[in-house]
């Protein structure tokens, strides 16, 4: 006979191991994906929280600032009696 011979029985093996290869895979690449976006998630918490300190130091300093420019334009009361 002229042509290639095939062993039906070999191919349909190598498909299924392929097909269980491809699923084993996905399932990999499902729990890399999630733990990349738990770990963006964090990060990005984390970068939050210092922004938030940073405002909050910022504005407590300048809070602070404005109270002793006060204290300073104000005559000193306290050392006068």
């Amino acid at each position: 006979p002229d042509g290639y011979l095939y062993d039906k029985e070999a191919i349909f093996e190598y498909i299924i191991r392929q097909k269980a290869k491809i699923v084993r895979d996905i399932k990999r690449f499902e729990k890399e994906k999630q733990k990349d976006e738990q770990r963006l998630k964090e990060s990005m918490e984390k970068d939050n929280v210092k922004k938030a300190k940073k405002f909050s130091d910022h504005e407590t300093m300048k809070v602070l600032g404005d109270n002793v420019e006060q204290q300073q334009q104000q005559p000193g009361s306290s050392s006068s009696s």
